[in-house]
């Protein structure tokens, strides 16, 4: 009851609310906090924070594709590559923070700030992570305006998941003690 009452609170803070922008009329920022969800803006706006306090290094590339080092002075110890295609705003960081996390890296939001990018591309918002997503809006809602799965859906989706994961371990894991026992 608690965990659902909350739930509706960011619901509601999502669609209503606005969270103060760290940097005023960066555009950028001002997309990022229409699609996401505060939670998830907070991780982003937190990473476009990061990427300001980045270096970065021009290593080659021709237009349209660059390739940069990015890096924080005395914090990072390697320095990540991002690859940047100024025509279609593809961007590939070393780091694999999108990969992970969903979220643009700070590296590759340094280099989308170098160059102006006021948007961030469709293939690097995540559904799950819009606020078009949330569990208090209808299926009807949902399924008129865009393809998003509904958040129970996606839950039972990816519970479904995490135990064929965790069962293929336990098999895993049974197989290789007796082959050690062999």
């Amino acid at each position: 009851s608690e965990w659902r009452s909350r739930e509706n609170g960011e619901d509601f803070n999502c669609l209503r609310g606005n969270r103060h922008l760290a940097f005023a009329n960066v555009s950028i920022l001002l997309h990022g906090r229409e699609v996401y969800t505060s939670e998830v803006y907070k991780i982003f706006e937190e990473e476009f924070v990061k990427g300001t306090a980045c270096d970065q290094e021009n290593v080659g590339g021709s237009f349209p594709e660059f390739i940069y080092y990015v890096w924080r002075p005395k914090v990072d110890l390697i320095k990540h590559q991002v690859c940047f295609d100024k025509e279609s705003h593809q961007i590939h960081c070393t780091c694999k923070y999108f990969s992970k996390m969903g979220i643009l890296c700070s590296h590759s939001l340094r280099v989308y700030h170098l160059y102006c990018v006021g948007r961030i591309p469709e293939e690097y918002i995540l559904k799950r992570w819009c606020k078009s997503a949330m569990s208090s809006q209808s299926v009807e809602e949902l399924c008129g305006r865009s393809k998003v799965v509904q958040s129970s859906v996606w839950r039972a989706q990816t519970l479904r998941f995490l135990f064929i994961l965790l069962l293929l371990a336990k098999t895993f894991l049974f197989v290789e003690m007796n082959l050690n026992m062999v």
